[in-house]
C-alpha cells in the first residue's frame, strides 16, 4: 500500500522512460542495500526514469543518478499516474534564499 492505495508494482528495471513512480520497497542485501540507500533511494521517495539504456538513471528531486540492471531489480515501485508533480524527489525543498 502506498498512499492508502493499493498499486501495481514493478520493479524500477521495467519502469518506462518518462514515467514517474514512488519507491515502495528494497529487496537488496548488505552491500546493494548500502549503495541503494547512500543513492537516495529508499521507501517513499518519488522518482522518474530518465533514461533506460544502456543504464538506468533515474532523476529524484535534483539528483540524478544511474544505476546498473541488478540493482534496479531489487527495487519495487509504484507508477504513479497523472497529476503527479514532477522534480519533488519526496523531500521538501530548502527555501532559505528566498525572502520574507
Amino acid at each position: 500500500m502506498v498512499d492508502g492505495r493499493q498499486k501495481t508494482r514493478i520493479t524500477l528495471s521495467r519502469l518506462a522512460e518518462g514515467e514517474r513512480a514512488q519507491v515502495v520497497q528494497v529487496t537488496a542485501r548488505e552491500g546493494a542495500l548500502a549503495k541503494l540507500l547512500a543513492m537516495g533511494i529508499l521507501p517513499g521517495v518519488e522518482l522518474s526514469l530518465v533514461q533506460a539504456q544502456p543504464l538506468p538513471v533515474v532523476r529524484m528531486g535534483s539528483t540524478t543518478v544511474a544505476l546498473d540492471r541488478e540493482l534496479a531489480q531489487l527495487v519495487e515501485v509504484a507508477p504513479l499516474g497523472p497529476g503527479s508533480r514532477p522534480g519533488r524527489g519526496g523531500r521538501r525543498r530548502c527555501r532559505w534564499w528566498r525572502r520574507g
